[in-house]
């Protein structure tokens, strides 16, 4: 239930999971970096990181979770929803985080970072949600279908970095579609 992106740059990302126990309440935050020289690197939190990942307001890196899913936009990961576990919290989320691998800092050998950004657009957005599918279009983040909390959706939303609004381009139970879904595959076709 961890995620794994493929970026521009070559670099491979991997973010948070489920832990050893396999479930959300043992969910990961960790960051790791491949840069295909046979070396993944730790992305080490921000020195406050105790409250980095509890604080409300600013937060400068996501809660722990699992059942997310991401997908690349050049150098950023964009990762959507899963199961939070953490800092008071256990629930399905709506959060939109991205990573920029650009900013990324290596000191010593250790990568280090300020590159997570938390969005939160004050337009309508997508439910909460796990197990949905994520894509690149237009240079546009693409959400399709999954689970919120209750049933599976099969609502398809773009959101659109450089004006940080989503649109709904399809709401569930549209006629001739396929039927509300979660975890399951998706590809977009060139």
């Amino acid at each position: 239930d961890h995620s794994l992106t493929a970026l521009e740059d070559g670099h491979v990302v991997l973010f948070g999971g489920a832990g050893d126990g396999g479930d959300s309440a043992d969910a990961l935050n960790d960051l790791w970096v491949y840069d295909f020289r046979d070396q993944w690197s730790l992305v080490s939190r921000p020195l406050n990181s105790s409250t980095a990942t509890c604080d409300t307001d600013g937060r400068l890196w996501p809660i722990k979770r699992c059942g997310h899913t991401s997908m690349a936009l050049g150098t950023t990961m964009w990762i959507f929803g899963g199961w939070i576990s953490g800092c008071g919290q256990s629930a399905v989320t709506g959060e939109l985080w991205s990573y920029n691998s650009d900013e990324a800092v290596v000191v010593n050998g250790n990568v280090m970072s300020a590159g997570w950004q938390r969005h939160r657009p004050l337009s309508l957005r997508p439910s909460a949600r796990i197990g949905h599918n994520m894509l690149e279009f237009d240079n546009k983040v693409g959400l399709l279908g999954g689970w919120d909390g209750a049933s599976p959706t099969s609502d398809i939303w773009s959101y659109d970095p450089s004006t940080s609004l989503w649109t709904q381009l399809r709401t569930d139970n549209t006629p001739n579609e396929p039927p509300p879904a979660a975890r399951y595959g998706a590809a977009v076709e060139p």
